[in-house]
């Protein structure tokens, strides 16, 4: 069940990709496959450089309220975080 739940998912965000062209509507079509199909409270998407301060937001949801915007800026510098350092 666990595979079949794996494609499913991977099917959704796949399609949703398709559907645009542009970016931020595809980080939030992302986003919000993820959240619904993880059953989670709320999970985001961010991107990095290395030469990169700090991580920026693409992509946010929350399972009451959905896609969230305006996307919330980073504040914790990347070299504060040992996992975002990884």
């Amino acid at each position: 069940m666990e595979k079949l739940f794996q494609q499913t998912l991977i099917n959704r965000i796949t399609n949703a990709i398709r559907c645009s062209l542009d970016p931020q509507l595809i980080f939030i079509a992302i986003t919000q496959e993820l959240g619904k199909g993880l059953k989670v409270d709320g999970c985001a998407l961010s991107l990095w450089r290395k030469e990169d301060k700090f991580v920026q937001c693409v992509g946010l949801y929350n399972q009451v309220q959905g896609h969230i915007n305006p996307l919330p800026q980073s504040v914790v510098p990347i070299a504060l975080n040992p996992v975002l350092k990884q």
